[in-house]
């Protein structure tokens, strides 16, 4: 074989890998298309499929300070966070407004529902598309999902990651960080699903704490 013929052969063999490289690349991506969206519907079916839920909580801020409660949730709309002493605050979401209610300082504040991260907790129907929510990063290692996404619509400016364990599917954490890049990290642990909860745990009694109220954090 001449020089000439050889490296002809060579270029070929080159031609060959380079057109493999991209035959793989395309199925490789279509199977990983794929295997994202069996993911993507997977989580929106786990959410779907929850009616009521109550865990334990641990939350950890930017600087690594810790709280814990019991986290509480019915849908439609539905969300209580109470805090372990030595902390004052309750969360309560009523279906309509989330209500920030700190028994210690008797201050109160309420923001529309849709205002918070973990809106898909309380949706009564839950989709990606539906809600324009951004999937910025899908990962599957092992037995754990994380995925991080952003709200399309803007009532939250930050990202939300989430954190299952698979097999079967569970929420084990989700991570908010804001538009600063400062992280809260909120765990989940003896998760109980579709379970009968009180609806008195998602109803704020303003008569009740009324003395206890700052009156100049009165909702309008």
């Amino acid at each position: 074989m001449n020089k000439y013929s050889k490296k002809k052969l060579n270029l070929l063999y080159i031609y060959i890998l380079i057109f493999l490289f991209v035959v793989f690349m395309f199925f490789s991506s279509q199977i990983f298309a794929k295997n994202n969206d069996e993911i993507i519907s997977k989580i929106e079916n786990y959410f779907n499929n929850i009616n009521t839920l109550q865990a334990e909580f641990i939350q950890i801020d930017h600087y690594g300070n810790s709280k814990s409660g019991v986290l509480r949730m019915a849908k439609p709309g539905k969300i209580r966070f109470e805090y372990d002493k030595p902390s004052s605050i309750i969360i309560i979401s009523d279906g309509q407004y989330i209500i920030f209610f700190d028994k210690k300082l008797g201050q109160i504040n309420r923001i529309p529902k849709n205002k918070i991260p973990i809106k898909f907790l309380i949706d009564d129907k839950f989709s990606f598309k539906k809600n324009e929510i951004l999937i910025k990063n899908l990962n599957y290692d092992g037995n754990v999902i994380s995925i991080t996404i952003k709200d399309n619509k803007n009532h939250f400016s930050g990202d939300l990651t989430l954190l299952f364990e698979d097999k079967p599917l569970v929420l084990r954490q989700w991570i908010i960080q804001d538009s600063q890049g400062f992280t809260t990290k909120v765990s989940l642990q003896e998760i109980s699903t579709d379970i009968v909860i009180n609806d008195t745990y998602f109803k704020f009694n303003y008569q009740e704490n009324f003395d206890k109220i700052n009156k100049s954090f009165l909702p309008e």
